[in-house]
């Protein structure tokens, strides 16, 4: 008896490991490609996770590279954004005080991006008014309006 053949093609086994790489190069978080995929997100994390850590490397490393090209094509937003981001560029960072005016960066040194000062701009106005005033102390001055017997408000 000969053995009935279903009609159409055979089916295409699909890897899910490169399923997995594909999405995640495209920037598809975990969950989204749980989803996609019709799995629990935890297998997502356990079972794929070198196929998704590499693929997420993949896509950052293109995004760099496409964000690089457009920056070099003549984008001015996107040229600044990566001299702060890979070159150690910052604005200079000036602010006025009692008529005294301090650039932090000189007092302190260049801030990194990570720094909680760089997180909170009121912090760093407030960080720079206290420079000023020990400027002025160690100085001897006064600040302007003051009578000098420590009573400012009279």
């Amino acid at each position: 008896m000969a053995s009935k053949r279903k009609p159409g093609r055979p089916k295409k086994v699909i890897d899910p490991e490169i399923v997995v790489l594909n999405l995640a190069k495209r920037m598809k978080s975990k969950s989204e490609i749980a989803a996609i995929m019709g799995i629990d997100e935890g297998t997502v994390r356990g079972r794929f996770s070198e196929s998704y850590t590499k693929g997420r490397e993949v896509g950052k490393s293109k995004l760099r590279d496409k964000q690089l090209s457009v920056a070099l094509a003549g984008n001015p937003a996107l040229l600044i954004w990566l001299g702060k981001q890979y070159l150690n560029q910052a604005e200079k960072q000036i602010v006025e005080h009692d008529r005294a005016t301090i650039d932090f960066n000189d007092f302190v040194g260049k801030p990194s991006a990570d720094s909680p000062l760089m997180q909170d701009p009121v912090a760093v106005a407030l960080a720079a008014m206290d420079v000023a005033d020990m400027m002025r102390e160690r100085n001897n001055t006064l600040p302007p309006n003051s009578n000098g017997n420590g009573n400012d408000h009279e």
